[in-house]
């Protein structure tokens, strides 16, 4: 989970670093991987579709330099769509603006 600043679809350098090292090493070849990019509530329902997707683009983009050969089976932003956790707090709101990184390895 990548974490986003209020309205940024920037990755921070803690979370390419997180990238780096848990994200890189754990996708395969044969792995599926999926980005799901999502916000908050607070804005426009299409400027957050929007924002949603450039965080998602700008995670595959970056996996990409690392790993070129990775294929995404999906790169998406939901906006504020079924919201993870709860929008009614600061801290809620905070942990709603993320990048689900998904990976599924087929054991051989």
């Amino acid at each position: 989970l990548i974490v986003f600043d209020f309205n940024k679809s920037e990755i921070s350098e803690a979370n390419k670093n997180m990238i780096d090292k848990f994200i890189v090493n754990n996708i395969s070849k044969n792995s599926e991987t999926e980005i799901v990019g999502s916000t908050d509530f607070l804005g426009e329902r299409n400027y957050n579709n929007e924002l949603s997707q450039n965080r998602a683009n700008n995670v595959a983009k970056y996996i990409n330099t690392l790993l070129p050969d990775v294929k995404f089976k999906k790169v998406i932003g939901v906006g504020s769509e079924n919201p993870k956790f709860d929008n009614s707090t600061p801290e809620g709101r905070f942990y709603c603006r993320t990048v689900l990184i998904e990976v599924k390895t087929p054991i051989k």
